[in-house]
């Protein structure tokens, strides 16, 4: 799909994002959910400038990409998510706030994309390094909100009588935030095994508020976005945990990922009739890349790779409980590198997908 046609379809933010000054951007931290809707509206409007082909001051985005990356600001948020995924254990009526925060909590690991779709002559494509780094980051985030989701499970839905519709709210919600967050570990599958000079033209960013919002059967709102810079074409992604029934979505601008159908997070679960089926288990998918990447066995990565240094304890705790979730045995299940196979030619048949054509029935096909 042509950028252009593309960023055409959302409506234009009244405000300038890309003008804001240094002293209304620190007065965003004095409330708790502004900053990180400000920061969400101003990668909108670095991206939509780019679909526009609209002038950029290189300089001034720099600064900021800068500060967005910075220890203190990655720190606050990352005490803002926690914070109100412990509050909405008790107070269920924030749960939409969680699913605001996961753009920052799936951006800040894909912050590479960002520089070089920004400033390519300053920062070059990701690598194949770069990329399973970004993985590997992704993958820890999603087991920690697995370990999360498991005691919610355990301390409100395994002990309440009925289960109210709030706490199965909350529990979706978190099931929908992990497979958000292990969605790209797939996707950048697909873009590693490209060859390098494809794969320095191939973008995958999550979709900031302007992008992802949108409503009614036409929404093209977005998780993610799947660019080729070269091509000038974009496709829009939505990740969906189990995927049921005819999209609502506008299929000539977006595809999906499936949790169930395209990452493969399902376990054997017994009926109450002696039969068994196959239930959604968002968390497989992460676990089995942090279990089985040939980068993250060598110990001395977490020392000579940077986007690794300070993740050693992280990771090894990942790995712990990743072998405490069923099915992922060591070695064994390579469930991304199947999500990859399934992925490829449809990322690529979107990506690449001519303005006049339509997608037939996609939530249906297969």
């Amino acid at each position: 799909m042509n950028m252009r046609s593309f960023a055409e379809g959302f409506d234009k933010d009244p405000i300038d994002y890309g003008s804001l000054s240094r002293r209304e951007w620190q007065g965003a931290t004095r409330s708790l959910m502004e900053p990180a809707q400000r920061w969400s509206n101003y990668f909108s409007h670095l991206l939509n400038a780019y679909f526009m082909s609209e002038p950029l001051e290189g300089e001034e985005v720099s600064r900021s990409l800068q500060a967005y990356t910075s220890d203190s600001n990655q720190q606050l948020t990352h005490n803002v998510v926690r914070n109100i995924e412990r509050i909405a254990f008790h107070h269920l009526s924030i749960v939409s706030y969680t699913n605001k925060l996961n753009f920052h909590t799936i951006n800040q690991e894909m912050i590479p994309y960002w520089k070089h779709l920004m400033e390519p002559e300053v920062h070059a494509a990701p690598d194949y390094i770069d990329i399973s780094v970004m993985q590997a980051r992704l993958g820890v985030r999603a087991l920690q909100l697995t370990r999360t989701r498991q005691i919610f499970y355990e301390q409100t839905l395994l002990v309440a009588p009925e289960p109210t519709d709030e706490e199965l709210q909350l529990d979706q919600a978190f099931a929908g935030r992990i497979t958000e967050l292990e969605a790209p570990i797939a996707a950048l599958e697909v873009l590693k095994q490209q060859m390098s000079d494809t794969r320095e033209n191939l973008v995958l960013i999550p979709g900031p508020s302007r992008f992802e919002s949108g409503r009614g059967k036409d929404s093209r709102a977005s998780d993610f976005l799947l660019l080729d810079t070269e091509e000038s074409q974009v496709a829009g992604i939505q990740v969906k945990t189990n995927l049921r029934g005819k999209s609502k979505y506008d299929q000539r601008f977006i595809t999906f990922i499936d949790g169930v159908k395209h990452l493969g997070n399902t376990v054997e679960a017994h009926r109450t009739d002696g039969t068994t089926t196959r239930k959604a288990y968002p968390g497989l998918l992460a676990a089995d890349f942090i279990l089985n990447d040939e980068m993250l066995q060598r110990q001395s990565a977490y020392s000579r790779i940077e986007g690794l240094q300070g993740m050693f304890g992280h990771i090894l705790d990942a790995k712990s409980f990743a072998r405490t979730l069923p099915e992922p045995a060591d070695g064994l299940d390579q469930r991304t590198t199947r999500a990859a196979e399934r992925l490829r030619g449809r990322l690529f048949a979107a990506l690449y997908k001519n303005d006049a054509e339509s997608d037939d029935a996609d939530s249906e096909e297969e």
